[in-house]
């Protein structure tokens, strides 16, 4: 009977304490320490760029809320690129104290979610069922000055990821991507195109030893259809951006049936590379790319 009065007893104390830390931290949040500590960390995981942070608050019980986090790279030939998440919460799962924690919030008219899981042991920290859905890329776009070219499209990306604490971007993930109904504004002509108009690209990626790769690219458009793979090498952001993709294009019926010349131009290199579409190669950065048809 003691020990269950007991049990009781420290039961009622140990909710006591968590509803008091909780009501003192709602009430005296440190926002403004939270917050400066929060950009110095994320700039130097950045380098060479800027970040800044809204405002921070606290929602009882135990959830973080950030808002306009922005993070902006340096100029480079006087051009900058911004990204901004509109939200970002950070609240703990209840199946791991302090090391599970749920993330999720609002990226481009977007959502996103992940789970955070901590190995305070290993000093690991993981990513895992990360999911961003339906984000506007013109309005990335939009905050690259770098980005001399229209892009138009939805972007969804799937996948995990895993780093030390200490090198949080010298890590390895895995996912998918893609990205539905749009458009790319080319900086030179692709068989006569300016612009190319996709329903959608899926990909594969993988993320390791600094190189993004794009695994079995599929790009289905109104114009051109094109398998591709290749790899995009840091910073990732133009105008740099290290580009090697090569892969097949595909032109569309449709495209070609007032198109006798470039219908041409289309059989003889299938011809001379002995491939069953066309073959190109794109390389220079992602502000400058090369493009040429040929393997």
């Amino acid at each position: 009977m003691a020990a269950s009065i007991l049990s009781f007893r420290f039961f009622l104390y140990f909710v006591y304490a968590i509803v008091l830390t909780g009501v003192l931290l709602y009430v005296r949040f440190p926002a403004e320490k939270v917050k400066m500590y929060c950009e110095h960390r994320l700039e130097r995981v950045l380098a060479n760029g800027k970040a800044s942070i809204a405002k921070i608050d606290y929602h009882f019980p135990a959830t973080v809320e950030f808002r306009k986090v922005k993070i902006a790279s340096r100029r480079v030939s006087g051009k900058s690129n911004e990204i901004v998440v509109e939200r970002l919460r950070l609240f703990p799962k209840p199946d791991g104290f302090l090391t599970s924690w749920g993330v999720g919030g609002e990226f481009y008219s977007g959502i996103f979610e992940a789970r955070l899981e901590l190995d305070l042991g290993e000093n690991i920290f993981g990513l895992k069922d990360i999911r961003l859905e339906k984000s506007d890329i013109a309005a990335v776009a939009a905050g690259m000055s770098a980005i001399e070219r229209e892009i138009r499209g939805e972007l969804t990306v799937t996948g995990e990821y895993k780093a030390k604490f200490d090198q949080p971007l010298a890590g390895r993930g895995e996912g998918s991507l893609h990205l539905g109904a749009g458009t790319v504004q080319l900086v030179r002509q692709i068989l006569t195109l300016d612009v190319i108009d996709f329903e959608e690209i899926n990909m594969g990626w993988e993320y390791g030893d600094s190189t993004f790769q794009i695994i079995e690219g599929k790009m289905t458009g109104k114009q051109l259809d094109a398998d591709f793979s290749g790899t995009l090498k840091p910073p990732f952001f133009p105008p740099l951006g290290g580009l090697d993709v090569s892969g097949l294009l595909v032109p569309r019926e449709e495209f070609l049936e007032d198109k006798p010349q470039i219908e041409r131009l289309v059989q003889r290199l299938m011809k001379q590379y002995k491939k069953p579409a066309v073959p190109f190669r794109v390389g220079g950065t992602l502000n400058n790319p090369t493009f040429r048809l040929s393997v």
